[in-house]
């Protein structure tokens, strides 16, 4: 009840009540309500969902109800997100991965089970291809603007040890710009 009574008191005085564990994704979350209202999302697709993180960020912080469609190619991680959408209908797991044509590919499974490349890991970092024969972040990118797409937010995921920049999730919408 304390809870419920100061949170009036705040909104009439102007304030919002966020919880201290919330206040690091608190800008993330308010830009993806904004997007989604913006653009009328209904639907979005999680490439790369490893144990679930993202769908759990849309229900608990972003307030999303619509369905998401992860896609996961580790069959371990994969088998787990299973179980956890038994208690969710809107999400659907499909265990595989996305590409440009069909067919069946080693996984080479890491210690950080992040970062599952088909690809053996290369030595280069921020921003760059992070597995030998894996597309460098402009190139998705440009491929996705061929689609019909264009980013609408960046959001930094990992960084090496010298706090440089190596990967984002990429936020991307229809560019009505495109045509």
């Amino acid at each position: 009840m304390f809870k419920s009574v100061t949170e009036q008191l705040a909104g009439h005085a102007g304030f919002d009540m966020t919880a201290t564990w919330r206040m690091e994704s608190l800008p993330y979350t308010r830009r993806l309500q904004g997007l989604f209202q913006h653009f009328g999302i209904t639907s979005v697709i999680d490439v790369g969902a490893n144990a679930g993180q993202f769908r759990d960020q849309m229900r608990r912080e972003t307030g999303f109800t619509g369905p998401i469609f992860s896609f996961e190619p580790n069959p371990i991680l994969a088998a787990g997100l299973l179980q956890r959408a038994m208690e969710d209908l809107a999400w659907i797991i499909f265990s595989m991965a996305l590409g440009a044509e069909a067919g069946m590919m080693p996984l080479n499974v890491t210690q950080n089970p992040v970062f599952n490349p088909f690809d053996a890991p290369a030595t280069a970092v921020s921003l760059q291809q992070k597995h030998v024969g894996g597309r460098s972040m402009q190139a998705s990118i440009d491929a996705f603007a061929v689609l019909g797409f264009a980013i609408a937010d960046l959001f930094l995921v990992s960084t090496d040890g010298d706090h440089r920049a190596v990967e984002f999730d990429c936020v991307m919408v229809r560019d009505r710009q495109a045509g």
